[in-house]
């Protein structure tokens, strides 16, 4: 156990002193970049969690490129919905993880107050600690799960690609519920890319070979396929078309679509933007 640790605090303090400043520096480097996107580059924590499963040693550029491609997925979404009444006040990252996106919703709306959700309660503390975060109950029963407050942004990266059908559309009955009027919700899905990498044996995604199978055939069907992981009955990997996301999220309540792109996040999850009604 205490070897175990010594070896998080190591890689996690190799990343904040080598591996992260290099990519900060790469990334800037970039061409094309906006203004704003170097600003927050310049600022952004270079903090890892030791406890950071998401954080691979060498990968750093990548680990930051995700949390800045969430930003450019929801200003797009923020311009095609148009000017918010009050802006963005309240945000939920659901689930927050320890950070990777959240470092960058900081930079992005410095005034906001952000919330998380998270299950993983070392995630909660390090997104408290180091992002000013509102840690928030969560569980996985989402049609019981109810909050006080509502949001005018909801960002949710990479869970409901672990979700069985039922639970994808009670995930979104509770995004529904929780936005403000006019609110925004951005999303991330499995689609065509991943469906082909299980077809053609490229990634297995952490599936029994029987399950990839099966997912692929769902998905080829019914526009949305799961299999669950081993040992697991209601969670494991995804896939949905973005028909069938449409329909799932139409039927969560009244809200419209603002955009979809297939590939839109790390050029390997489908990003899904919907807007509430306004009163």
């Amino acid at each position: 156990m205490l070897r175990q640790l010594a070896k998080q605090l190591l890689r996690a303090t190799l990343a904040e002193r080598v591996e992260m400043p290099r990519a900060q520096r790469q990334l800037m480097s970039a061409p094309g970049l906006s203004p704003l996107d170097v600003a927050m580059l310049e600022q952004v924590s270079l903090r890892v969690d030791p406890n950071e499963e998401m954080y691979r040693p060498f990968r750093a550029e990548h680990y930051l490129n995700v949390g800045l491609s969430t930003v450019h997925a929801i200003d797009a979404a923020l311009k095609v919905a148009g000017p918010m009444s009050g802006g963005v006040q309240n945000i939920l990252d659901f689930p927050c993880g320890h950070g990777r996106v959240m470092r960058f919703l900081r930079l992005r709306f410095p005034r906001a107050s952000i919330y998380a959700a998270e299950l993983e309660t070392t995630g909660l503390e390090f997104c408290r600690v180091n992002f000013d975060a509102k840690p928030v109950p969560t569980s996985s029963d989402f049609d019981a799960l109810t909050l006080i407050t509502k949001f005018d942004l909801i960002w949710c990266g990479s869970l409901l690609t672990h979700t069985n059908e039922a639970s994808t559309a009670a995930l979104l009955r509770f995004f529904h519920r929780h936005l403000m009027p006019a609110g925004i919700c951005v999303f991330t899905t499995h689609g065509d890319y991943p469906a082909e990498n299980l077809e053609r044996g490229l990634h297995g995604y952490g599936l029994p070979t029987d399950a990839q199978k099966t997912i692929v055939a769902q998905y080829r069907e019914k526009g949305f396929g799961f299999g669950a992981y081993a040992g697991q009955t209601n969670y494991g990997i995804s896939l949905a078309t973005h028909e069938r996301m449409k329909t799932i999220a139409t039927e969560a309540g009244g809200w419209k679509e603002l955009y979809f792109t297939p590939r839109g996040w790390d050029n390997h999850q489908d990003i899904h933007a919907y807007q509430r009604a306004a009163d």
